[in-house]
């Protein structure tokens, strides 16, 4: 919360909330709950399932000859660039072939718009068979990833391009299910250790013991501040029964004592009369 005074009106943020009074006005308070109908006001932002955005935005696909084992085991979209969210990324078809002697896969750049996307894609069996990642970056910064496996044979082609259509893929909702099992929470060395559902399950508890902690605390310290209590009326506390005690004891001694002093007036007189 932050309150700031300027030219007599005070002005207090809280929770993105502006409270603004005036100098001389009469004193208010307000509550303020930046979370408490959270809740009730979550709804679905889409109805119509054809908005659901279930596939890849782009897809790649395969041109295999024999004896090839060459898969495509992921691709998708890493940047946009300068691309604007909702519209199309603009992705040329880019036609890679693979050159079994240069071990690497060259792009056909007679096809129109490939002109600064790589050239070429280094990919060697002997040591790329069991998954390589490729980052492929082009005009505008629109960055598009590839995983290799396997071995391809000569002249496989490799064919990257945008997935207008979308029909018969579900590759961008399986990623979207698959987050309830992916260890995405709680980095460790720079690697991810705890899924949603763990990281949930962790906060939960943890929030659960330290509110059993704080209980705890606040029991403790409410019986040691009885028992200061109890020991500070020990020494300065007033008992109402002992001082009604003490009253009629002193009043006594007084009485006793006015009395003494009587029959001392009364024998000095008698003392005077007989010296007369």
């Amino acid at each position: 919360m932050q309150v700031t005074t300027s030219g007599g009106t005070s002005t207090i943020k809280a929770h993105g909330l502006i409270f603004t009074a005036a100098a001389g006005a009469p004193t208010e308070s307000a509550f303020v709950y930046p979370t408490r109908y959270t809740a009730g006001a979550i709804e679905v932002a889409i109805r119509d399932p054809r908005a659901v955005a279930a596939a890849a935005p782009v897809l790649a696909s395969l041109a295999t000859g024999e004896g090839s084992s060459l898969q495509v085991r992921q691709s998708g979209l890493a940047d946009r660039g300068s691309a604007a969210s909702g519209t199309e990324l603009g992705l040329p078809a880019l036609r890679y072939t693979y050159d079994a002697a240069d071990k690497r896969f060259e792009l056909d750049t007679t096809a129109p718009g490939v002109a600064g996307w790589p050239a070429s894609l280094d990919y060697d069996p002997a040591t790329s068979a069991a998954g390589k990642s490729f980052t492929l970056e082009g005009p505008g910064g629109l960055q598009v990833e590839l995983k290799l496996s396997g071995t391809p044979a000569a002249n496989d082609v490799i064919t990257l391009a945008d997935n207008k259509g979308g029909v018969a893929d579900n590759r961008n909702a399986a990623l979207l299910g698959a987050l309830q099992t992916d260890k995405l929470m709680f980095g460790s060395g720079g690697q991810a250790t705890a899924t949603l559902n763990n990281a949930y399950a962790q906060l939960v508890a943890k929030v659960g013991s330290k509110t059993r902690e704080v209980q705890a605390g606040e029991r403790t310290q409410t019986s040691l501040l009885q028992q200061a209590k109890a020991s500070r009326d020990a020494v300065s506390g007033v008992n109402l029964d002992e001082e009604a005690a003490n009253l009629v004891r002193f009043q006594q001694s007084y009485q006793a004592a006015a009395k003494v002093m009587g029959v001392a007036q009364r024998l000095f007189d008698e003392m005077l009369a007989i010296a007369r």
